[in-house]
């Protein structure tokens, strides 16, 4: 399968016509209906957003593999995280835009941070819940939340 009809095909999947898809990942709608017609070769950046943006490697785009969705090994990221995550913050200010059910979100930067300030405060009040949580259980088992018995 040659470059061009992989992109049709993705894109078709994601119902989205060439100018939605274009826009989405910073492109002019002619030059990106050139790439899936085959007439023109996309450079490394405007691969790498594409496989970015359909969620998959530059490889099976450019017909080296058939799996799409290539397999990890398991092994964390250099930061530490499971392999095969990225960090919402990174996805956040990387995205060119992101879409909430299906409506697309243009934020300027400064919008961004203020997503991320909410972001951060919803995940402190989901940890003290956990943690509340965990304590009730630990106290309705007859136990001091540290663990140990009373």
């Amino acid at each position: 399968m040659t470059f061009g009809t992989r992109l049709k095909q993705l894109r078709k999947q994601q119902g989205l016509s060439q100018q939605e898809l274009a826009s989405r990942v910073g492109l002019n709608r002619s030059t990106y209906a050139r790439y899936e017609t085959d007439d023109n070769q996309a450079d490394y950046e405007t691969l790498q957003k594409l496989a970015d943006f359909f969620g998959t490697s530059i490889d099976y785009l450019l017909g080296r593999t058939d799996v799409p969705h290539p397999l990890t090994a398991g092994e964390p990221q250099a930061d530490g995280s499971p392999a095969g995550s990225r960090d919402l913050q990174a996805i956040i200010s990387e995205a060119p835009v992101l879409y909430f059910g299906g409506d697309p979100l243009e934020l300027s930067a400064e919008e961004q941070e203020e997503l991320l300030r909410h972001m951060r405060l919803a995940w402190m009040l989901i940890k003290e819940k956990r943690q509340e949580h965990k304590a009730s259980l630990a106290t309705a088992r007859g136990r001091k939340p540290g663990g140990r018995s009373s």
